[in-house]
């Protein structure tokens, strides 16, 4: 197979400007600003107030001016809304509405104060295997319900799977997701993706189903159990050729706790063969829940049941 070189470089980040509101604003006279979260590769993200949700606390996304004045990133910033606000999930991002104000294009979401997987990694936080496993089914959970809507995310990585206090899962940012059969969008497809997560076939031939998905949903995996990726280059472009060059080591040679079972059931994601991988994130939480059986069985109360593909 021939590697597509354009689709393994990194992504631009459009959007990381310094912090356009201040404390105290108000937003369409609903949204009262009370800290700045950060900025992402779109916009920047606020914790506010809501009056109309009795005072509840929202994150509030807004589109970076620069990026307001192209029309295909203010597509790709309004698609995020669009699909976000169809979705009703535990385990998904839950959207609320458009922010009226003429000199701003943003919305409100859920606000959720964890942290995402990505810091959860980086830190090293000690959790146990079984935790690490209820996090991946959780995601599997989310990932079943937006496929289930024809929507293939696309964009599946650690930093994009956001974690209540409780490290309960929400998957978020669906602004480069997809309906599945849809054309790829030539303005936006320049960036899509991010190097360390994209499927094989799509930086082979331009391909993307909810097996791309699937991929994606192994190698974080297998970074969340073992505490680093599955493959590491020199650059993006090597990191991207390892994984057709080279078998990692398996999750259970490199961390003790990690039984057998759960590290097959991981490669299987991360094969570079779609039909090889679980066809549906059922099908892998299902295989992770049987790797775990003893775990269950031990356990006052059983954290998740087998569901159907």
């Amino acid at each position: 197979m021939a590697l597509d070189k354009k689709r393994c470089m990194p992504s631009k980040q459009l959007g990381n400007d310094n912090p356009a509101l201040a404390l105290g604003d108000v937003l369409d006279r609903r949204y009262r600003v009370i800290s700045y979260l950060g900025a992402g590769t779109s916009g920047q993200v606020y914790l506010c107030r809501d009056n109309a949700r009795a005072d509840s606390r929202v994150a509030v996304k807004v589109l970076s001016k620069d990026l307001a004045a192209r029309p295909f990133a203010r597509a790709e910033f309004l698609r995020e809304f669009l699909i976000g606000s169809r979705l009703d999930h535990p385990n998904l991002l839950h959207y609320f509405d458009t922010v009226r104000q003429s000199d701003l294009t943003a919305f409100s979401m859920e606000y959720v104060g964890g942290g995402n997987l990505a810091l959860l990694i980086k830190k090293r936080t000690p959790i146990s295997i079984r935790e690490k496993v209820r996090i991946l089914m959780e995601i599997s959970r989310g990932l079943g319900a937006l496929h289930k809507l024809h929507v293939i995310h696309h964009d599946l990585k650690p930093a994009n799977i956001l974690l209540s206090n409780r490290k309960e899962v929400k998957v978020s940012d669906f602004g480069i997701s997809r309906f599945r059969g849809q054309p790829p969008d030539e303005a936006s497809d320049a960036r899509i993706g991010t190097p360390q997560y994209i499927s094989p076939e799509y930086l082979t031939d331009g391909v993307v189903t909810p097996l791309s998905d699937i991929y994606a949903l192994g190698l974080m995996a297998y970074e969340l159990i073992t505490g680093k990726p599955a493959f590491v280059g020199k650059t993006a472009v090597e990191t991207i050729q390892l994984r057709f060059k080279t078998t990692p080591v398996e999750p259970h040679r490199v961390v003790d706790d990690c039984p057998r079972m759960l590290s097959k059931a991981v490669l299987k994601a991360m094969s570079l063969d779609p039909v090889a991988r679980p066809q549906t994130p059922a099908e892998f939480e299902n295989m992770l829940h049987d790797c775990m059986r003893p775990f269950w069985v031990s356990a006052t109360a059983t954290p998740a049941t087998r569901v159907d593909a």
